[in-house]
């Protein structure tokens, strides 16, 4: 069995994966829930733009990516804030513009489970995604370079569109 892995850890490889596998600029709205991917895209000195609104950073990034032709990572906080992801996931996915849905979530057990921001992300964003992951807690290190490889070819290969990892 392997010994589980911190938030921050697990965060550090994620975001330090997705930028070496060539995800360009980081669009951020911070809250509590994503903090430890925060502080990673901080402690990486990633280019970012951070915006307290996720339905427009969602858009800055998605402009961005058209600008560029690059991936562009939007990462949030759980709950709500996810949601207000879906419009430019439906631009992205019509105009074929590579974007990574990054959203910090509840571990499984207090999904749903009527606290605010318990809402159930996993599919949330429903056909509008190339490919989507649904992490487990904090885990096996091993096994996420393949994930996000993975991720990152469906979001810019043959038919380029967003993706969602929900961590």
């Amino acid at each position: 069995m392997t010994p589980a892995c911190s938030n921050r850890t697990w965060g550090r490889a994620i975001v330090a994966g997705l930028q070496k596998l060539g995800a360009g600029r980081f669009f951020i709205s911070p809250g509590a829930r994503g903090s430890a991917l925060v502080a990673a895209v901080a402690e990486e000195r990633i280019d970012c733009t951070i915006h307290y609104d996720e339905r427009g950073m969602s858009f800055a990034a998605l402009g961005w990516a058209m600008a560029t032709g690059r991936p562009a990572v939007c990462a949030t906080t759980s709950g709500s804030a996810v949601a207000n992801l879906l419009p430019a996931c439906v631009e992205a996915f019509h105009s074929g513009i590579p974007l990574i849905f990054l959203t910090a979530d509840r571990p499984p057990e207090l999904r749903g489970t009527g606290a605010n921001q318990t809402i159930h992300q996993p599919g949330i964003f429903g056909s509008f995604v190339r490919a989507e992951v649904d992490l487990p807690c904090p885990g096996d290190l091993a096994k996420l370079p393949a994930i996000l490889e993975n991720l990152l070819a469906a979001a810019t290969g043959d038919t380029p569109g967003p993706v969602h990892l929900n961590v």
